[in-house]
């Protein structure tokens, strides 16, 4: 009966882990578009993957360093919610002129 209990265990482990992968995998082609391949050619789709994947690593790192309401964030909100600000821009003769906003 233990060996049976013990078995069931494993399984579940299993499926949670792999579960856990697919949610990776799945946040990663949501949150950097990573499943859209615009060429024809297999080495620039796979040069837009890879650096798909370097991009991933900095804002995953970015999120499990973060306070604890961003860390169970989605990838995907975290620019809309930390990265993003409004600014205002403005070219002269002379220079461009960047404005952050206020709030």
């Amino acid at each position: 009966m233990t060996k049976r209990k013990g078995r069931r265990r494993s399984i579940f482990q299993f499926y949670n882990g792999r579960g856990e992968y697919e949610n990776r995998i799945e946040e990663f082609k949501n949150g950097f578009d990573a499943d859209r391949f615009r060429c024809l050619r297999l080495r620039a789709n796979a040069l837009r993957l890879l650096l798909h994947r370097f991009a991933y690593n900095p804002v995953n790192l970015f999120r499990l360093h973060s306070p604890s309401s961003l860390r169970s964030a989605q990838i995907e909100t975290l620019p809309t919610r930390v990265f993003k600000f409004g600014t205002g821009i403005r070219q002269t003769a002379r220079c461009i002129c960047i404005h952050p906003a206020s709030g």
